[in-house]
Order: structure tokens, then sequence, then C-alpha cells
């Protein structure tokens, strides 16, 4: 990952896995890392925002850190995808992939990755729902818009819409934010990660309303209008000659 995680001990990041039942503040897995690298506080309310709107996302805090007993400064705590992290979100546990970045970052060709896959595969019942989600992921790379029949778009479009009015563009990345499918809805929805404000400043004059709103390319529209990316965002909001009228009202 960035060089920023690991090129100094002092503020290096660690990734941390709790073994036996104790918890920390509910989590058994999160990662520790410099304030700055999760953008101060912004990243602690932006999720905390989408969790009142009923959005998955991980919980934040922040501690004094210290090693083998020397003080090391404050440090930001944020909680991996797991189960503790779903349950926390008010669902069912379920199956919650990401795109393997290494793969490639457009949707299209990408890879999905499931989270904590070891637990998936072990459990019969557990692993047909979770090749049930992989086959829908799949699926939805060859289609026109995301199919209302297996992707939960009132949630996406709130999603989108809340990304629009905090400048949390990163966030909605296909590399960024996670597919969880929920096993009570049997949709899958968005789990908010890497928000990331103010990281695209090519986007300051952007709002998702006009990929469907200028029959051209959007001068300011930066990461989004990429090929690799624009295929993703097409799949929801439409063109401006066939828009997704639907997805498109709900996000608005």
């Amino acid at each position: 990952d960035r060089k920023i995680h690991y090129e100094d001990f002092n503020n290096m990041s660690f990734k941390e896995d709790i073994k036996g039942k104790d918890r920390l503040n509910g989590m058994e897995e999160f990662s520790i890392q410099s304030p700055i690298i999760r953008n101060y506080t912004t990243e602690l309310f932006a999720a905390k925002l989408m969790r009142n709107e009923g959005i998955i996302a991980p919980r934040n805090y922040f501690v004094r850190f210290y090693i083998n007993g020397e003080y090391k400064g404050i440090r930001h705590i944020e909680e991996s995808f797991s189960r503790e992290l779903i349950e926390s979100n008010k669902r069912r546990y379920g199956p919650l992939f990401s795109l393997e970045e290494s793969i490639g970052k457009n949707y299209n060709f990408a890879f999905f990755d499931l989270s904590d896959s070891k637990s998936w595969n072990n459990n019969e019942n557990q692993k047909y729902l979770a090749i049930q989600a992989r086959t829908v992921l799949e699926e939805s790379k060859t289609k026109k818009y995301f199919p209302k029949e297996y992707f939960d778009l009132d949630i996406w479009a709130k999603y989108f819409a809340i990304t629009d009015a905090f400048r949390l563009w990163h966030g909605s990345m296909p590399k960024s934010v996670k597919f969880f499918l929920n096993p009570t809805t049997g949709l899958i929805e968005p789990a908010f990660f890497d928000g990331h404000m103010g990281a695209n400043r090519g986007l300051a004059n952007f709002n998702f309303y006009q990929l469907v709103d200028n029959p051209n390319l959007i001068e300011n529209c930066d990461f989004i209008c990429y090929p690799k990316f624009a295929t993703f965002y097409k799949k929801f909001f439409g063109t401006y000659d066939e828009p997704n009228d639907e997805f498109y009202a709900k996000y608005i």
C-alpha cells in the first residue's frame, strides 16, 4: 500500500486481530494508523453519518498509542470488515466482497475478493450463499444497469447522494466501496469505506446528476469520467442519451 503506512516505524500502520472472546469496543479486527491517513476526524464523522442513515460503515476511534511503554502519539483506530462490523450495523452477517485492486479497477473486468473467505467456505449453507452473491456480482458486469431484483437501489441512491453532499467521491469508487449481500433482503448493499474527503480537487464543481445532465464529458469530473470507472457509475445513472430514470429519481 502507500509508503505512508510503513516507511517510518514510529508512524507506521498496524493491523490487529484479537484472538479469543475479548473485544475492543466491540471490535475483533481493526487497523491502527496515523490520523492524517483518514483525514483526521473527517472519516470518523463521514462513517457516523452513513450509519445514521442506515448504510453500513466501520466504527472509528482515537487513542493514545504506546509501543512497549513508549508513547507514540495519537492514533486513529478503524474497524475492519468482519462479522462484528456487519452485526453492529444491525444486519445479519452475510458475504461481503471488495474489488481486488491488483487485478484491475474496472468493474466490468474486476475480480471480487470475499472477506473472511475461510469461514464462508467451511460451512455448506454459508458457502452456497457466498456463491450466489458472487454469481450476482459476476453477472452484473455484463448488465447495462444494476438490476433492482439483486441490488438495493434505494440504499445505493442514498449512498451516492451522501457522497455528493459531503464530497466523499473517493468512497464511491468500485475499488473503495464494499458489496454486501444482505441475507434478510437478498439484495446487495454498499458498505462505506475510504471516503477520503477532499482527495479529488478536480471534482470541486461536480455532482453525480451531471452524468445525465450534460451531453458531453464534464470538464471537472476527474476520475469519475475515466473509462475504467465510468462504466461502474453508468450502471446506476445511465447516460445523457439513455438515463436510468428510476435510479436518477431515487438519487434526487
